[in-house]
């Protein structure tokens, strides 16, 4: 297991993230800072960037930054995508940092 963990992590160390040609879009939400300034936060694959709204900013993360949010009011709007199917997958990371049902 430990060996597989290694060779993991190097293939990761080796091949760093880059936007795959097929992605349509892909927001890191790693930029140095939001203050809803037009096209701020950047669309690694495109075009496509967003503006976040209602005081969401970026944060200090594991690994670089993070999009923050206060549960509330915040938000990031992106823009119309053209070309779009009605078949699409969408994955996100979430930390919440309290959670009820």
């Amino acid at each position: 297991m430990r060996k597989f963990f290694i060779l993991l992590l190097a293939l990761f160390l080796l091949f760093p993230q880059t936007a795959n040609a097929a992605l349509v879009s892909w927001w890191k939400m790693d930029e140095a800072s939001w203050n809803g300034t037009a096209n701020e936060v950047v669309d690694s694959a495109g075009a496509n960037h967003g503006t976040s709204s209602g005081g969401a900013t970026t944060k200090v993360g594991k690994i670089d930054r993070a999009g923050s949010f206060d549960g509330s009011d915040d938000y990031v709007s992106m823009p119309t995508i053209s070309g779009l199917s009605t078949q699409q997958t969408i994955s996100i990371w979430v930390y919440p940092k309290t959670f009820s049902v």
